[in-house]
């Protein structure tokens, strides 16, 4: 295919404009099958890990309490996952990956 051609950078570049534009539509309430579709590439391994730390880091600045339930449902796995948000967490929890995880559990 055409995209395997592409310099590496270039298509890190690409797949993270696409990610961005998957960002937009969860904030315009396509909430269930972006982090659907996120959670699918995560599962399949087929995604470079910095992106799908960058979209983690989008989405935990977007939102705020409180949570629907199947939102942390859906969420909640990726944000516990060290291999995605280990080194996104402070270990004194001042970060907001601690916060959303406690906050979650408060709930």
């Amino acid at each position: 295919s055409p995209f395997r051609q592409l310099d590496v950078l270039v298509q890190m570049e690409l797949k993270k404009t696409i990610l961005d534009r998957m960002i937009h539509l969860l904030s315009k309430g396509y909430v269930v099958p972006v982090i659907s579709y996120i959670s699918k590439c995560i599962d399949q391994q087929d995604t470079d890990i910095s992106l799908i730390r960058h979209f983690v880091m989008e989405v935990l600045d977007m939102v705020a309490p409180p949570y629907t339930e199947s939102f942390i449902e859906m969420f909640l796995p990726m944000i516990e996952n060290e291999t995605i948000t280990g080194t996104l967490r402070n270990p004194d929890g001042s970060d907001v990956v601690s916060e959303f995880i406690a906050q979650c559990r408060a709930s």
